[in-house]
């Protein structure tokens, strides 16, 4: 089987077979069908998906898993990516935190928020945009994480609560741009006030 045939799959509906690609051998294969089965809307996709998220031997096959999951809005598939959140793989784990923006289950919000403090810069910028799609029902649990932790992550956590723009923000945002020791969290926090005032 070649790429072509998944893609005369995909223009036929044939989820089935896609499925089936999921299940093979071939992990090229298997990667390219669940990007396909992503598109597709369909229901049946979501169970093979989460296998293959639990599952999958390598990184790219987790995470083109988390991204058909996130596009797809698959709400039963959220346990499942909550836990890929720790993946070793960055980009996994990013992949993870996107598809949980993506799907809006609350339940995502406190494992994303710590998230905020990861290693790495690029899981960091993943976890405040997701975040960021939650809107107001990320917004006491920003606030309660901010006032419980004043290291890495809070500044992160500022800017989240600027883009959201919910006025709830602005006493632990003015304290932290009056108060906090590290200037740049000071001036983020300053930024985040300015865009929350300057709504219309």
């Amino acid at each position: 089987m070649r790429y072509e045939d998944l893609e005369r799959m995909r223009d036929a509906g044939d989820i089935e077979g896609l499925l089936a690609v999921t299940e093979g051998p071939d992990d090229k294969l298997r990667h390219s069908a669940a990007e396909m089965l992503g598109e597709c809307g369909d229901v049946r996709c979501i169970g093979p998906l989460e296998k293959m998220l639990r599952e999958g031997r390598f990184a790219y096959l987790r995470g083109a898993a988390a991204r058909a999951l996130g596009q797809l809005c698959a709400v039963e598939a959220v346990p499942a990516l909550i836990e890929t959140l720790s993946d070793s793989i960055y980009y996994t784990c990013a992949g993870a935190a996107r598809a949980l923006g993506q799907i809006g289950d609350a339940r995502a919000v406190p494992p994303l928020i710590g998230l905020l403090r990861d290693d790495k810069e690029y899981v960091r910028w993943v976890a405040a945009d997701a975040l960021r799609k939650f809107g107001e029902l990320a917004v006491e649990p920003l606030l309660r994480w901010v006032r419980e932790d004043s290291g890495r992550g809070v500044e992160m956590a500022a800017l989240v609560l600027g883009k959201i723009g919910d006025p709830r923000a602005l006493p632990v945002l003015r304290e932290l741009a009056e108060t906090h020791p590290e200037n740049y969290v000071r001036q983020t926090a300053a930024r985040a006030i300015d865009e929350i005032q300057n709504r219309d």
